[in-house]
């Protein structure tokens, strides 16, 4: 799916629409995270479409050209209900409207060796440390903050970082990492004191 940044986009699921406001999904169209707005009800039941798994949303925005359907939507592709371990967030706005969120769940689960890492784009930069605290959080071995560079350097060298593809504001990864192979990688590092403990 081609994830351009149109002007307005929206997302349905049977009828419920709501304003998006950004979007990111694994490179399989599985919704990681979704920021959303509208009626209560609206928002409500698309985000949990977007949590019950064997769902679809349909990504759409109003547009006067290319290949419009008969409401005059241009269809942009569908994003199919997540299913790692997700929240979701809702809250009344002062206009009346509702704004929604799904975002992944950052506590460890049965899956420890794979999760989300989700920031706003304004904080991409802390992005390895936020990795390393999240690791940190799923492990026993021994981490130090300042080996936060080289640990994400690893793991994007290893093919265990996959960004996630979208719109809006906000910036993600997939993680998929091997604690056996980190151990190992990061002990022959402080051995050959290519990482020092500071």
């Amino acid at each position: 799916m081609q994830h351009a940044t149109p002007t307005f986009l929206y997302a349905e699921y049977e009828g419920a629409v709501s304003l998006v406001e950004s979007y990111l999904v694994d490179p399989y169209d599985e919704v990681r995270f979704l920021s959303i707005g509208g009626p209560a009800e609206a928002v409500k039941a698309v985000l949990a479409a977007a949590k019950l798994k064997g769902n679809q949303l349909i990504l759409f925005h109003p547009k006067a050209h290319a290949s419009l359907d008969r409401c005059g939507r241009e269809y942009v592709g569908p994003l199919h209900a997540t299913t790692t371990p997700s929240r979701l967030l809702c809250k009344r706005l002062p206009c009346g409207q509702t704004h929604g969120v799904l975002y992944p769940d950052t506590i460890p689960s049965e899956t420890p060796d794979a999760f989300s890492l989700v920031l706003p784009k304004t904080e991409e930069a802390t992005a390895p440390e936020r990795l390393l605290r999240l690791i940190d959080a799923r492990t026993t071995l021994p981490l130090h903050p300042s080996w936060a560079g080289w640990l994400w350097r690893f793991l994007d060298e290893n093919a265990d970082i996959t960004p996630l593809s979208g719109a809006g504001h906000w910036v993600g990864w997939e993680i998929h990492w091997n604690e056996q192979q980190v151990t190992q990688e990061l002990t022959e590092a402080v051995k050959a004191r290519t990482l020092e403990i500071a």
